[in-house]
């Protein structure tokens, strides 16, 4: 464990600490702008606007809204916030306009950075007008262009923060339950930072598609060089791969789902790609083993984590794929982390318990560990596996039945791409997704009945629909919510 005296005091500085190392080697290349800088190039433009932030007057903990798409003007403006001990207000552009407005209201922001569109709901809500707007796209009336937070390049010291210090905040969308509002300090975000590093495959010798911007954020403490990736087009995804010869993927499911469903279709394969690393909800066997297909000498490492808590822990896709475990595989816990077996109420499955975790990089509220609401059970290899939801429970002639269990049995179903089981009043509904230009044989539907019947489940009503909501975010959480009211 690394003590509080040896930590850095600026998150920004392990950035900083790359330029100075190899501040030639390229940091970011996008592909669809056409152009590239190296880390020195990266820098100068963080250092820009820090210099604008300072000649704004911001100081230390003030907080900034940001909700614009990923770009370097996003990223260079996190480093210069972290920097200089501002506080980043982080949202996800795909949520909701209401959702938004509530997490504004939320943050208790002094400033907010994002798209004119958003901006146009100032004459609406009210509140708007009390914050300073930046626009990255046009500007109006009482909305400045992101440009005036620009200034020189000069260079200043990071501003030193304390390990209890709130350094970043992220509101989430609520796709498990409801919205959040995560504070994370210095100690939490840095350790996070040292455990990614840790306990995942090394990412400083790679070349980085990264599907998520924290993933980006990562690539750059550790010295990689990141591409940026193409959220519209899977081709052009794919021909960047080949031509900067990736070596490493990462991001949502969904993401990298598309990726293998594209070169499935073209009957290609990409052997150099080394690393894919995937989370933010259960993954199916069957996305291992497409990955597995199209991406040979891949390692496939399930990562595990939640808002309050990112990494918790890692499993290998290979080893998944050949196991007949029920659930979906989390893989083995980070050995710093103090996993509690938190009751559950449910008799049919003793080996089933709540988790909750304490430790070096857990936001905790209120008490002294964090109830992720996730079912997990532990097999004889000492690796946890997903069952569901604590509030996702069905209900059964013999007792309460944890979701995850009867989707995962599901989704073995070969032309089964996705199921989704929800409990309404005293019916168990069943949404079934299959495959695109597949059929729901009469041989799967009694497969599938014969399943649920093994769990005792009478009241079932099964609906083959072709598409099962999903988050926006991660592209693949179903919205039960949603299912319930359809």
């Amino acid at each position: 464990m690394t003590e509080s005296s040896s930590l850095p005091r600026n998150i920004a500085e392990t950035i900083y600490a790359q330029g100075k190392q190899h501040g030639n080697r390229v940091a970011l290349i996008h592909p669809e702008e056409g152009w590239q800088l190296s880390f020195d190039e990266f820098l100068n433009k963080v250092d820009q606007f820090r210099s604008g932030l300072r000649e704004n007057k911001y100081q230390p903990s003030d907080r900034i809204l940001l909700l614009m798409p990923l770009s370097l003007n996003l990223l260079s403006l996190i480093v210069a916030i972290y920097a200089e001990g501002i506080i980043p207000v982080l949202l996800d552009p795909r949520l909701s306009k209401n959702s938004i407005m509530r997490a504004i209201r939320l943050s208790h922001c002094q400033s907010i950075v994002s798209v004119q569109a958003l901006f146009r709901w100032r004459f609406i809500y009210w509140f708007l007008w009390l914050k300073d707007l930046y626009s990255v796209d046009t500007f109006s009336v009482g909305v400045r262009p992101l440009s005036d937070l620009l200034g020189s390049t000069k260079r200043h010291p990071c501003i030193a923060v304390q390990d209890q210090d709130t350094v970043m905040i992220a509101l989430t969308s609520g796709t498990t339950g409801k919205p959040k509002v995560i504070a994370r300090n210095h100690r939490i975000l840095f350790h996070q930072q040292i455990f990614c590093h840790q306990y995942l495959p090394e990412v400083k010798t790679d070349v980085h598609l990264a599907g998520y911007p924290v993933s980006i954020l990562q690539s750059l403490t550790d010295g990689a060089t990141t591409i940026f990736p193409d959220l519209q087009s899977d081709s052009n995804n794919i021909d960047n791969i080949v031509k900067y010869q990736v070596t490493r993927l990462s991001g949502p499911p969904g993401f990298l789902d598309r990726l293998a469903t594209y070169l499935m279709e073209k009957k290609q394969t990409l052997p150099q790609v080394k690393n894919i690393l995937l989370g933010g909800a259960p993954i199916p066997r069957w996305l291992c083993e497409r990955l597995q297909q199209v991406f040979p000498q891949a390692k496939l490492s399930l990562v595990y984590g939640c808002s309050e808590c990112e990494p918790i822990g890692s499993g290998d896709g290979r080893a998944y794929v050949e196991s007949q475990h029920d659930g979906y595989l989390i893989g083995q816990v980070l050995s710093e982390l103090t996993v509690l077996q938190l009751p559950t109420g449910l008799p049919l499955f003793p080996g089933i318990f709540r988790l909750g975790l304490k430790g070096a990089n857990v936001y905790t509220e209120n008490q002294d560990f964090h109830d992720t609401g996730d079912l997990l059970e532990m097999d004889s290899d000492g690796n946890l596996w997903f069952m569901g939801r604590a509030t996702d429970l069905i209900h059964s002639d013999q007792g309460q039945i944890p979701a995850g269990i009867i989707e995962s049995r599901l989704e073995q179903i070969p032309c089964l791409r996705r199921a989704a089981v929800v409990q309404k009043d005293d019916q168990t509904l069943v949404f079934i997704e299959v495959f695109k230009g597949v059929d729901w044989p009469p041989a799967s539907q009694q497969l599938a009945e014969k399943i649920l019947r093994d769990f005792h489940l009478t009241k079932t009503v099964f609906r083959i629909v072709s598409d099962i909501p999903v988050d926006a975010r991660h592209q693949w959480k179903v919205q039960k919510g949603v299912l319930k009211n359809i």
